[in-house]
């Protein structure tokens, strides 16, 4: 192998190796991103500020369709705010998950 050759192999090697640690970190950081809003949708919740919850979780059902908890503290919060017939789909699309 000639040695721009090998200087190229060299080269796309390490292009690799940055973009797949990009890829990882990408991932890594939207992976954790929803766990941190889902603590806060709970936490209203628990507050009983349903008005911010709502939104919140809406757009992590809308994000995570298969997570059955967004859709069952969904429910939940419908529910309370006296919205219950809002709240079956998501009650059924849980235990659907689950």
């Amino acid at each position: 192998m000639r040695r721009a050759d090998q200087d190229r192999a060299v080269f796309a090697a390490r292009e690799c190796r940055i973009r797949r640690a990009e890829g990882d970190l990408a991932n890594r950081r939207r992976l954790r991103l929803p766990g941190r809003r889902y603590a806060r949708a709970v936490a209203m919740y628990r507050r009983g500020d349903m008005k911010n919850a709502l939104p919140l979780l809406d757009s992590l059902t809308a994000e995570l369709p298969e997570n059955p908890y967004f859709w069952e503290l969904r429910a939940q919060a419908l529910l309370e705010t006296g919205r219950a017939a809002e709240g079956v789909p998501a009650v059924l699309k849980a235990r659907k998950l689950l």
